[in-house]
């Protein structure tokens, strides 16, 4: 049997409250909520580097309804870029 290493998420409040300052990534709507992406295999809220500007509605929609191209748009487009964002605002760690 193989153990699946314990992952910790990322945990950044200031990467957060910066993320308030900006337009909704989806419609460009303000003000904005720090929304996390994607989901955690253990039912856990995914690390702070997955998270992504989104204005309230856009963020409730996300939460509702992710099917089709939503999921596309999140997992193949959305998530490697705030993750690197999130890399490239911490300093290139």
């Amino acid at each position: 049997m193989t153990l699946i290493p314990k992952t910790t998420a990322v945990r950044d409040e200031a990467y957060r409250r910066y993320l308030h300052e900006h337009p909704c990534r989806r419609c460009g709507a303000m003000p904005c909520q720090a929304a996390h992406l994607g989901h955690s295999t253990t039912s856990r809220k995914p690390g702070d580097d997955l998270c992504v500007s989104l204005c309230p509605r856009c963020h409730s929609e996300m939460d509702t309804a992710m099917e089709g191209k939503e999921r596309w748009w999140v997992t193949q487009v959305v998530i490697p870029e705030e993750r690197e964002r999130y890399h490239i605002w911490k300093g290139g760690i």
